[in-house]
């Protein structure tokens, strides 16, 4: 980091070394950066030695950028150095705003990629006038348009042969609800040669009514997800399986009816970490609808498995155990972290200090920034978090 806390390079780090900050290429390798008159990043240096230049005009935009391994006499303007010996960086990508007109609205109206000294590709971009990007016209034939509603949500897509006036190809909808979600997409049969449209494949999506989506029914299959929540929008169990009757919205939220093929069922503690997970799946000579119980319950039979889950004070987990079927009893989790044994499958995990632990101060620092301390002795320290932080990999 720099003065004004601009990060200069970056080492990874794939060999520990036993003191001090280790050599490059024998510990780490680094990433160097550079920045242009108005502190923007300008320039990535590669561990292998790969230079990334990027132009940029007077609005941040980025006008063009360069790649090559010498950079010699190289400026925040000009990358090739005006012909600088040894300077071999190459433009791999150009844009145009407004059609390259001035005073326009920003818009990024033409992509040039450079294959190499005489091949380019070359994407046109169109605008509507909200600036919402609705024409996409570029290489190998491609001509998509895009139809938005007033609150710019994406109600068809249709893709040309190779400009406006071209047969049709493709054609995808999506259609909305009136609290704003999805309930429906729709990609329609489109036959290339002549442009007309054919079936289509229809897939619809329920929610309840404090939005969570408890319902998906994809194109072209008769699998259902039904996924149902608790009063806190946690979910709470998650199903698999299908019914081919057709359901009213009362139908929806339940299973009653439903062939079910899985079932996860998931138990949260009170900082909503999920705890365990209780997975059912059905018997292969299982009748029956509804939910899945157990190979020893009422029909649909199904089999059971259990994973708990021990999440510590700041909700990351640290231990899962896998309890497989438990002999076919049903679990009631250890309050404790079980031993490992041969029939309960214990992964561990451990975590680096935390920032804290690291910087002892940091509380009181927080503390004086509320009380507001003195602007300048809280700046120093909270640069010298930011250096500590990123030294030790704490982001």
């Amino acid at each position: 980091m720099d003065g004004q806390l601009q990060a200069r390079q970056h080492q990874k780090y794939f060999l520990i070394p036993s003191a001090g900050t280790g050599t490059l290429g024998v510990n780490y390798w680094e990433t160097d950066f550079g920045y242009d008159l108005l502190n923007r990043q300008n320039r990535v240096v590669a561990p292998g030695g790969t230079i990334t230049r990027t132009v940029r005009d007077a609005r941040d935009m980025v006008v063009s950028t360069w790649v090559g391994t010498n950079d010699n006499g190289a400026t925040w303007l000009d990358p090739t150095g005006s012909g600088a010996p040894g300077n071999n960086m190459v433009v791999v990508a150009e844009n145009q705003y407004d059609n390259g007109m001035a005073g326009g609205d920003g818009n990024m109206t033409e992509l040039t990629q450079h294959v190499d000294s005489s091949t380019t590709r070359v994407t046109v971009f169109g605008f509507d006038w909200r600036n919402r990007q609705v024409i996409v016209d570029g290489e190998v034939d491609l001509y998509a348009v895009k139809t938005l509603d007033n609150l710019d949500r994406q109600l068809q897509v249709d893709r040309r042969n190779s400009t406006a006036s071209g047969n049709l190809v493709a054609r995808a909808q999506t259609n909305w609800d009136d609290r704003g979600r999805k309930f429906q997409s729709i990609v329609v049969g489109v036959d290339p040669n002549t442009g007309l449209t054919t079936n289509s494949l229809v897939g619809n999506f329920w929610s309840d009514p404090s939005g969570n989506p408890i319902k998906s029914l994809l194109a072209g299959s008769q699998l259902f997800v039904k996924t149902f929540f608790d009063g806190a929008g946690r979910q709470t169990v998650s199903y698999r399986g299908y019914d081919l009757t057709p359901e009213n919205y009362d139908e929806v939220a339940s299973v009653t009816d439903d062939t079910i093929m899985q079932q996860v069922e998931s138990t949260l503690d009170a900082a909503d970490n999920v705890i365990q997970t209780t997975t059912r799946r059905r018997f292969h000579n299982a009748t029956g609808t509804g939910d899945l119980t157990s190979p020893a319950g009422p029909q649909p039979y199904a089999r059971v498995s259990y994973v708990a889950m021990y999440p510590y004070g700041m909700g990351r987990n640290q231990a899962t155990a896998n309890y497989g079927t438990n002999g076919d009893v049903a679990l009631v989790r250890p309050s404790t972290i079980p031993a490992r044994s041969d029939t309960v499958l214990v992964s561990s995990s451990l975590f680096n200090v935390t920032v804290h632990s690291a910087l002892p101060w940091l509380p009181t620092l927080l503390l004086r920034i509320k009380k507001k301390a003195h602007p300048a002795e809280a700046r120093a320290q909270l640069r010298q978090l930011r250096w500590t932080r990123l030294r030790r990999g704490i982001f």
